[in-house]
Parts: C-alpha cells; structure tokens; sequence
C-alpha cells in the first residue's frame, strides 16, 4: 500500500473535520489555534484510532511518541483542561475502545481520557 497518497488525504480529512466542528458544536468559543495543534500533534495516531487498519491491535511507535510528547506538554491543570476540552470536541470521530487503549498500549500514563461526555472542569486537575 502506497501510505504517501494516504497521510494526506488522511491529514486533509482531519483539517476539514477540525475546522466544520466549531461550527456544529456550541462550543465555537473554546476552539482555537491552540487546539487545532494540540489534535494535530497526535496526527500519527489518526489511522489507528479510525481503526484503519482492523489487524493491528497497537498504534505505532510515532503514534506512542506523539502521545508521550503531548502529555509532557500538559503541565498545568489549565493545559490539560484545555486539551482535554479540544479532544472532547472531535472524539466522535475515532473509536472509543481505541482511544481507551492509548495509555495501556504505549505504556504511559495520560491526565484524561477523551470521551465526548467527559466534564473536564470535573474530571480533570
């Protein structure tokens, strides 16, 4: 499979859905420049949690480091509202039981796990 004709038009249907979602939620408001790069630097994730590929049951090693990586980037409760916030808004468009495995199968730990009900005020410190 050719993947340099694939990323692309993967990352160009990410852009689309990024940018139509503040205007189909009530949440217009919170959805800034800062967040369309906080979804996009998990961009090596985006295969594995619309679950692409159905044989692979890991995402891949730059999925896992995007992860790790965005997770040092959370150092205040107000970042990782934030962030937790912006994948709450796009979370319907990936599968849940992958998105629930992301801290299990890149052995790390993450503040929050998206969902789109998640309180982030609540949930979230």
């Amino acid at each position: 499979m050719d993947h340099s004709k694939t990323s692309p038009k993967i990352v160009f249907l990410l852009l689309c859905l990024v940018i139509a979602t503040p205007y189909t939620t009530s949440t217009f408001y919170n959805f800034d420049f800062g967040c369309y790069n906080t979804i996009v630097s998990i961009a090596p994730c985006f295969n594995y949690l619309i679950g692409r590929n159905r044989t692979a049951t890991t995402p891949s090693g730059r999925c896992c480091q995007s992860v790790i990586r965005l997770n040092g980037t959370l150092s205040s409760t107000a970042t990782r509202r934030a962030a937790c916030n912006c994948f709450k808004q796009v979370v319907i468009f990936y599968r849940q039981e992958l998105i629930d495995a992301i801290p299990t199968v890149c052995n790390t730990t993450l503040p929050f796990i998206p969902n789109p009900t998640i309180n982030c005020t609540a949930s979230v410190s």
